[in-house]
């Protein structure tokens, strides 16, 4: 009888998560899944490659950027300015 049991750990792999996914480039939504830390996937649309989670985990004792343009709230940081990831406007600008 036991030769029929099938371990299940043996078939698990990284943790996984789920949700209301979004392209930024088409607008298609859809309920997704993607191991967890993946930056972007891939619209079943458009296949382009910018789609991501439509409701990331957002803390609520912080202020959060939207974009002036679109609205997207999605920004992307880098050490010269802060900006939108679905038009790419400018938000902020950094000097050194």
């Amino acid at each position: 009888m036991t030769d029929k049991v099938v371990s299940l750990d043996a078939y698990r792999s990284d943790p996984h998560f789920s949700g209301t996914m979004i392209c930024l480039v088409c607008d298609h939504e859809w309920v997704g899944v993607a191991p967890v830390g993946t930056e972007w996937l891939e619209c079943p649309q458009c296949h382009t490659h910018r789609a991501t989670p439509m409701y990331p985990v957002q803390r609520s004792d912080e202020l959060h950027l939207t974009c002036m343009c679109c609205g997207n709230g999605l920004m992307a940081v880098t050490p010269g300015m802060i900006y939108c990831t679905q038009c790419g406007a400018n938000v902020m600008e950094f000097e050194e």
